[in-house]
Parts: C-alpha cells; sequence; structure tokens
C-alpha cells in the first residue's frame, strides 16, 4: 500500500485557497515516510489513523484529537484494522492572509484538546450537505482550529521555559529540602500543572530528578578525597546512611565500593 491508496471520500469545498476534504484509507495501511509541503489539519472521524508526528504531539494519546501540522511535516502513517476516515484542511498562505490571519503559525505538530473536535467535526458535517453557507461557515470553523492551534503551540512554549526553570532551580538549591509548592512558586506554574507537565517531560517527578542530582555529585566527589559524611551532607543528604541507601538504589552499589572501584582503575592507570 501506498499514499495513493488513501482516497478523497467527499470535497474538497470550492473554497479559494482552502482545501477542505475527507479522506479515506484501507485497513492495514502502512504509509512509508513522505513530506507534506503544505500545512494542514487532520482528524480522525472514524476508525484509527496513527503517525510519528500526531502521536508525539498528542503525548503517545490514541484517543482521536485534531493535530496541526506545519508546512514541510515528514512522517510515517498506518491505519488500524477497520481503516480511517478522516478530515483534511489545508489553508494556503494566500488563504491566510485574505482572511487577516498574521500571527506565525506553530513549527511543529499541535494536537489540539479534545473540545476542538467539535468544529472539526461541523466541518465534515458541512462536506456531506453543503449549501450556500458553507464557504463562510467551514472559514470561521477553520480560523477557529487556527486560533487553538496558536494558542496552544505559544502555551507549550511558555510550559517548556517554565520546566527549563525548574531544571535551574533543582540544580541551584541542590542541597536545599525544595517542595512542589516552592519550585512552582518560583517558576510561575501551578503546582499540580507543573508536576504533571514534568513527568510527562522527563518521565519521573521533580524530587526523583533532584534525588539523582545528589547521587551524580556524589558520584563526582568520591573520585576525591573527602569524606563520604561530608560528601553526603554537601549533597543534601541528612546523614552518610541515607546517602549510601539511596545511592545503592540508584548506582547499584555502595559509595565505598563505588570509590574502591576508582581506586583500583586509577592503581591501574598508573601502572599501566
Amino acid at each position: 500500500m501506498h499514499v495513493g491508496d488513501v482516497a478523497a471520500a467527499r470535497g474538497p469545498l470550492a473554497i479559494p485557497g482552502l482545501v477542505v476534504r475527507e479522506l479515506v484509507a484501507p485497513p492495514d495501511l502502512e504509509v512509508p515516510f513522505h513530506r507534506h509541503e503544505a500545512a494542514y489539519f487532520r482528524t480522525v472521524i472514524h476508525g484509527s489513523l496513527r503517525n510519528e508526528a500526531s502521536a508525539k504531539a498528542a503525548g503517545g494519546a490514541r484517543e482521536p484529537r485534531t493535530v496541526f501540522h506545519p508546512a514541510g511535516t515528514s512522517h510515517a502513517s498506518w491505519i488500524g484494522p477497520t481503516g480511517a476516515r478522516s478530515l483534511r484542511v489545508e489553508p494556503s498562505d494566500a488563504w491566510l492572509a485574505r482572511v487577516g490571519c498574521d500571527a506565525a503559525l506553530p513549527s511543529r505538530p499541535v494536537a489540539l484538546a479534545r473540545r476542538h473536535l467539535a468544529p472539526a467535526r461541523r466541518i465534515a458535517s458541512e462536506l456531506r450537505y453543503p449549501d450556500a453557507a458553507s464557504e463562510l461557515i467551514v472559514e470561521g470553523l477553520v480560523l477557529e482550529l487556527l486560533g487553538a492551534a496558536i494558542r496552544e503551540s505559544h502555551a507549550e512554549c511558555v510550559e517548556q521555559r517554565s520546566l527549563a526553570r525548574a531544571i535551574d532551580v533543582l540544580h541551584a538549591e541542590l542541597a536545599q529540602p525544595l517542595s512542589l509548592v516552592s519550585v512552582a512558586r518560583q517558576v510561575g506554574m501551578e503546582p499540580l500543572r507543573l508536576s504533571q507537565a514534568f513527568r510527562r517531560r522527563y518521565g519521573q517527578t521533580l524530587g526523583e530528578y533532584q534525588r539523582r542530582l545528589r547521587v551524580e555529585l556524589v558520584r563526582r566527589e568520591l573520585a576525591g578525597p573527602r569524606p563520604l559524611a561530608e560528601i553526603a551532607y554537601d549533597a543534601g543528604f541528612c546523614d552518610q546512611a541515607h546517602c549510601t541507601r539511596v545511592f545503592k538504589a540508584i548506582v547499584g552499589t555502595t559509595p565505598g565500593a563505588y570509590r574502591n572501584a576508582l581506586d583500583d582503575r586509577d592503581r591501574h592507570d598508573a601502572m599501566r
């Protein structure tokens, strides 16, 4: 199967500069990597369709989403066992200029919130039952989707900057007893949102990230002569025993055994 096996079921609507069509793909279709020159929205109306770009944008979620793809998107696609019927909307630069959309479009795929399935499905219904008002209605709905994509992209950029600041706080206050609330206050995010965003981005909680930073500091310091108790205190551990437990859980060996291994390695290198 190849890209040509995806056929237009309805459309396109005759709207200057705006291509709106419903596509149907057969079951178990694998479309190899291909490039889309124009920016477009894709919404799965029925069945299942997955592609690399939209899967990443949706955080791996398989639930139906409307996804904006910027111009130049390259990806492979996979169609599920029931096939797929999807809506595709391609706003051209000329159309964007005509409707006065001068905001910068997202530069990477953006999955819109589930509530934005509604306008996409209304566009699909206009394809089925077009009339004299369809052009005006569809253009308004497409602008709604564009606004949502631009806002979502901006929110993601703000979130990424806040997460970067959170990482800076964890590094700068490595030995301090931080709380989620205190970090959230410093980066300007709600604690719940920060916790969820951080775990989604880094695959661990802020506390787990800070603990690993502390262990990495201990590992570096074990290459020198300082006593472990002193290193543990400077790294933020309450005592040497606590440091040993955490270090072994993460590294797989105790700090003492780790330091001995480093010393053996240094002696071996010196004898070569």
